[in-house]
C-alpha cells in the first residue's frame, strides 16, 4: 500500500484552511450571532416634557430586519398599544393614541430585534422618559365691540 505525503507547503495550507473553517469560514459577524447595539434613543433617555404625541424610536448600529420586530419585541410601559415601522437602523413605534400627560413610560425593546446580517441585541435594552404636564389655556373674555355684558 502506498502513503500519501504531503509537502510542507501543502500541509501548511491545509492548516491555514482548517483553521479558517474552525472559525466560522469568513462569514460576516452577523451571521455568527454577534451583539447587536442601540446608538440613540428618541425621545432620550431621561428626557422630560417630551409632548403627549411624540413617537417613540432606537437608532441601532446596524441596518434592522423588519421581520425581526413582531409582536411584543418594541414595548411601551402603561399598556400602550401601537404600531413599529422598521426603516434602515431605525424602528420606531407609534402610538394608537396620545400619551398620558405627566407620566413616566418606559420603552422596551427584546433581544428578538435582529439586523439584517442577523446580529441580534446581546440582551435587552430600555429607556424612559417623562411626557409634558397637562397645561390650560388662559381664559380670556370675548370682546363685543368694547363693551361687556353681564347678565
Amino acid at each position: 500500500m502506498s502513503g500519501f505525503r504531503l509537502g510542507r507547503r501543502t500541509g501548511g495550507l491545509i492548516v491555514i484552511v482548517s483553521a479558517i473553517l474552525a472559525c466560522g469560514g469568513g462569514e460576516p459577524t452577523g451571521a455568527r450571532g454577534s451583539s447587536l447595539s442601540v446608538t440613540s434613543t428618541t425621545p432620550a433617555a431621561s428626557a422630560t416634557d417630551v409632548p403627549i404625541s411624540t413617537t417613540i424610536a432606537a437608532t441601532f448600529s446596524a441596518a434592522l430586519d423588519p421581520a425581526s420586530f413582531a409582536a411584543g419585541v418594541f414595548t411601551l410601559s402603561g399598556g400602550v398599544t401601537g404600531t413599529v415601522a422598521v426603516s434602515g437602523p431605525t424602528a420606531t413605534f407609534t402610538p394608537s393614541g396620545d400619551l398620558s400627560p405627566g407620566t413616566t413610560y418606559t420603552a422596551a425593546i427584546s433581544t428578538g430585534a435582529a439586523s439584517a446580517t442577523g446580529e441580534t441585541l446581546g440582551s435587552a435594552y430600555d429607556w424612559s422618559f417623562k411626557t409634558a404636564t397637562a397645561t390650560v389655556p388662559p381664559f380670556s373674555f370675548p370682546q363685543s365691540a368694547g363693551k361687556l355684558w353681564l347678565y
